[in-house]
């Protein structure tokens, strides 16, 4: 939905001129602008999709360096400053787009270096719908709603518009709660119009919460299907779907994947995961638990982090079709259940244990002797509880659990019913898989074909 209808005239034959620019240039290719660097400070090494609203002739691609392979994307309503960021960075891509009337396409990271102060006020509106997890805006925000006059080199001055605190934060608010950080670089004007930016203070508000980190768990050691975490599914490698998934939940902080291979590493950071270690040999082998990693994990972050995650959603790789907001009403569930030691997905399957036989000394036998029920075998379907098939949906750890217990699970076990969307484990179950993803119109298909 297009949120603000009022074409706006390109402003760059008043605000601007050849000067300015071959000025905007100079400084990009010497990375002379503090904000960049700020922007920097606060995202860290940024792993995703970033657009960049406002992107002028690529100052933060420039600066970016692109180390970590984000999937960036630079917009501007000037098409000589598209045209100039091309001819500077081919390996870069950069959009003319009218941000008034226009939606980017959605991201995990947004950027704005003093955009909204050219444009109408719901502009920012079209930045944050389409923002996941960070939005990171810079402006000359003043206490209450102002204007002043933006001139530059000589060039015509023209009015821009300054929005206060409470209504910036009311834009954010009615975008919902899902940005994991919200940062305000406020430039303080020491005279009118635009000319002092020395000022430059951070204003960093974090939205209050739990750190919930999901691991996405894939060693390189396949046996029945090799290289299966990374086998091509509709055009993608396996792990993409669940990187996609977490990446798409309004809950999750952070993802990443914890590996002891190399190719599945640069896979990852592709897709957007971070690899902050590799997984020790020991814990990578064929008899290697889950509580290994996950072990390893939670001690990773005591050591390097100094703090743990308050969840781990675990997500296996083997079950990739998800949808994001099932997991987010598993994180919900067990928030809101402070007896958990853990939470766990499972589909119902059709037949009870009560029905199935074991062998011994070549006959068939009840595997419950305990039911004093005549051939219990042989009752109806009806005549027994639901049963639940563990599957690889969404399960959710508890560290501070783990720690104190040393078990991964426990006993109180939260049960959140999850749909039987299909797990690969020989090559006959990637054709009901298959069938699946193309049945079925999944958020997370359509996230990787628009995004990668």
């Amino acid at each position: 939905m297009v949120l603000f209808q009022a074409k706006t005239k390109s402003m760059f034959h008043k605000s601007q001129n050849k000067e300015y620019l071959d000025l905007c240039v100079e400084r990009t290719l010497k990375n002379d602008f503090d904000w960049v660097n700020q922007f920097l400070d606060i995202l860290g090494d940024p792993v995703g999709t970033i657009n960049d609203i406002g992107c002028n002739v690529g100052q933060f691609y420039k600066a970016l360096n692109n180390k970590n392979k984000v999937n960036y994307i630079g917009y501007d309503i000037e098409p000589i400053y598209i045209e100039k960021a091309v001819g500077l960075f081919p390996s870069g891509k950069f959009v003319v787009l009218d941000i008034n009337t226009e939606l980017p396409r959605s991201a995990d990271i947004s950027i704005s270096s003093a955009t909204i102060e050219h444009c109408g006020p719901l502009a920012l509106d079209n930045i944050l719908s389409t923002t996941r997890k960070h939005a990171i805006i810079r402006t000359m925000l003043g206490t209450k709603h102002e204007e002043g006059y933006h001139q530059k080199n000589g060039s015509e001055p023209y009015v821009v518009k300054q929005f206060s605190f409470k209504e910036i934060f009311t834009t954010f608010a009615r975008n919902g709660p899902s940005y994991e950080v919200i940062a305000l670089l406020h430039t303080k004007r020491g005279t009118p119009g635009y000319g002092n930016h020395k000022n430059t203070i951070y204003n960093n508000r974090r939205k209050k919460g739990y750190m919930i980190v999901a691991i996405i768990p894939a060693r390189g050691g396949s046996k029945n299907i090799p290289k299966k975490n990374i086998i091509n599914l509709g055009g993608f490698p396996l792990i993409a779907y669940s990187i996609a998934a977490a990446k798409l939940s309004k809950k999750i902080n952070r993802v990443m994947v914890d590996t002891d291979n190399e190719e599945i590493a640069d896979i990852s950071k592709k897709f957007g995961a971070e690899i902050p270690y590799l997984r020790p040999k020991e814990f990578a082998t064929d008899f290697s638990t889950d509580f290994d990693f996950m072990n390893h994990s939670i001690g990773w972050f005591q050591e390097n982090k100094k703090e743990i995650p308050d969840y781990i959603v675990h997500l296996r790789p083997t079950t990739p079709l998800r949808e994001p907001c099932r997991i987010d009403e598993a994180i919900e569930k067990i928030i809101s259940n402070k007896k958990a030691t853990s939470l766990r997905s499972g589909y119902e399957i059709r037949e009870s244990p009560h029905k199935l036989f074991g062998i011994k000394k070549d006959f068939f036998t009840g595997l419950f002797p305990q039911d004093k029920r005549p051939e219990y075998w042989n009752l109806p379907r009806q005549a027994f509880p639901p049963v639940y098939q563990p599957d690889g949906y969404v399960d959710i750890i508890i560290p501070k659990f783990v720690i104190k217990n040393q078990k991964l699970h426990g006993t109180k076990i939260l049960a959140y019913k999850s749909p039987d969307t299909g797990e690969l484990d020989k090559f006959e179950d990637l054709k009901f898989i298959e069938f699946n993803l193309q049945k079925n119109n999944w958020e997370i298909y359509q996230y990787l074909k628009n995004n990668f």
